[in-house]
């Protein structure tokens, strides 16, 4: 059976979680098997990683002065972490391989961190990052994305947004306005689903 990956990208706010999940009653109504995998920084399979992002929390919850502004904490890293991240989103890849539905919704996904990293670690991370059969960017206003209670700079939006489109160059790549209620975004990504399910 043809195992179908499609990610997910977009920043906090645009929809993405939503629509998946919206997306995954459609077509289980239609009689598709599809699961759903959370690629994010949350749920961490890794033991080591879990230990450190406990302390992390525990730092960030002491300096709640300092509250990091959303998509703030997508930028270029060091070697260590592309290391550490590439190990985790690998464990929960190789769960995405061993699934047995036909259909695999990724909410974020190795792209998120991959496109902020540039020259030898760029080239090497790039190797390993296997390519899912279709990526669906969302994008809305950001008045969309405050009104839904997500505030985010004008500057960081643009970058984030800028890197991301670099996806581009490594896979199949839709962009989608999600501004209007999920029913509309759902059909603008429908003709794409249609199209890679055939």
């Amino acid at each position: 059976m043809k195992k179908i990956k499609i990610a997910f990208l977009g920043s906090d706010g645009s929809g993405k979680t939503s629509l998946i999940q919206y997306a995954q009653k459609k077509l289980q109504n239609e009689g598709k098997n599809v699961r759903i995998f959370f690629m994010g920084w949350r749920d961490l399979q890794n033991p080591i990683l879990r230990v450190f992002s406990k302390i992390y929390l525990r730092k960030k919850e002491k300096c709640k002065k300092t509250k990091e502004e959303k998509l703030a904490r997508f930028r270029e890293r060091s070697w260590f972490f592309y290391i550490f991240y590439y190990a985790e989103l690998w464990t929960r890849y190789f769960k995405i391989l061993f699934s047995g539905k036909e259909i695999i919704f990724m909410d974020r996904y190795f792209y998120d961190e991959l496109v902020f990293s540039s020259g030898s670690k760029f080239r090497f991370f790039n190797l390993l990052t296997p390519k899912p059969d279709l990526c669906i960017i969302l994008k809305c206003p950001i008045k969309i994305i405050e009104k839904r209670g997500v505030y985010i700079k004008k500057e960081i939006f643009e970058n984030f947004y800028n890197h991301l489109n670099l996806a581009k160059n490594f896979c199949r790549v839709v962009e989608i306005d999600s501004s209007g209620d999920i029913e509309k975004t759902y059909l603008k990504i429908k003709p794409y689903l249609i199209d890679i399910l055939r």
